[in-house]
């Protein structure tokens, strides 16, 4: 890892997150940062009370649940702007793990929870930022919830299909990925894509 601080010469700060921060905010929270890279596919293991958030620069992140032993949930597919452990802010003593497996190669920062957590007070910018945030995702989340509460496999399934489309992945996506996301197994999401040629991998 190197220094955001280092990087900053060359990072493009395009993504919502960034792009959106008043430069005073950016330089304070690139100062206690960290910039990562992460290959596609090579997947990372995220520790919650590690006590740094990931705010994706570029590329696509599948968040998963789970042990390794367990059929892991996925539970978002997370892209530039989005902060992966946000939920730290509002449960600091949450233990948890999450699994990131890049679906494409990711670049980002990792950020001290608490420098993010001492702007906070200071900055209404900031304060802006990861309301808008929370709201994205627990949208998606909602509604994911709706139609894993109450849905068929097949709603399930195309409900992740739209996200994937949404976001221009159907070449990155694998089969597995797709079960993982609509909490089906691979051999009912085989079924169901029999006829739909781009998820046929």
């Amino acid at each position: 890892m190197t220094s955001c601080r280092e990087q900053c010469g060359i990072c493009p700060g395009s993504n919502g997150f960034c792009s959106n921060a008043p430069s005073q905010l950016r330089e304070r929270l690139c100062a206690s940062a960290h910039r990562v890279r992460y290959k596609k596919r090579n997947e990372q293991v995220m520790f919650l009370d590690f006590r740094y958030v990931f705010v994706i620069e570029s590329g696509y992140v599948l968040i998963s649940r789970g042990h390794r032993s367990e059929r892991q949930q996925g539970t978002d597919i997370v892209g530039p702007g989005n902060i992966v452990g946000i939920a730290q802010l509002l449960h600091p003593n949450l233990d948890s793990v999450i699994n990131l497996l890049p679906l494409t190669p990711v670049e980002g920062c990792l950020v001290s929870l608490k420098t993010l957590e001492g702007l906070i007070d200071e900055s209404p910018a900031l304060g802006r930022l990861l309301i808008a945030e929370f709201s994205e995702r627990f949208g998606r989340v909602t509604g994911k919830l709706t139609i894993h509460s109450y849905g068929s496999a097949r709603e399930r399934l195309e409900f992740s299909v739209e996200r994937v489309r949404e976001l221009g992945l159907e070449s990155e996506v694998r089969q597995e990925d797709l079960a993982c996301l609509a909490g089906l197994s691979r051999v009912t999401v085989n079924r169901l894509l029999n006829a739909d040629r781009p998820f046929a991998r």
